[in-house]
């Protein structure tokens, strides 16, 4: 299966969702290859759509980056202090700096990002 190399940080962030929450979340595994071809495809198709000039393009890259920026950059499951830590923290903070440009371009009409 290709998302199993993704497993272990699915099952750290429903651990922390379930620990956040008071909830149980009851995600098979199998499914872990359905959330990877979802992002695949929020990625793709997005990022084609942005560089067509579509607002849909950005809303995409926001929802990819919303979902995956937790999940696959979680700083706060390393060991404080280590490499690991800080170099997730850099990329998740990257990432937050990507969905805030993406908010502000999805927030612009396109009459006026052609004027720029």
């Amino acid at each position: 299966m290709g998302a199993v190399p993704l497993a272990p940080k699915l099952d750290k962030f429903i651990s922390s969702v379930e620990h956040f929450t008071g909830q149980t979340l009851h995600v098979p595994r199998e499914a872990y290859v359905y959330a990877l071809g979802i992002a695949i495809g929020l990625e793709l198709a997005g990022g084609i759509l942005f560089i067509l000039g579509s607002q849909l393009g950005a809303l995409m890259l926001i929802a990819f980056l919303g979902l995956v920026t937790p999940i696959m950059h979680d700083f706060w499951n390393q060991k404080e202090g280590s490499e690991a830590q800080i170099t997730e923290m850099i990329q998740a903070f990257k990432n937050l700096a990507l969905l805030g440009a993406l908010l502000v371009i999805a927030s612009t009409p396109r009459r006026a990002r052609m004027k720029l």
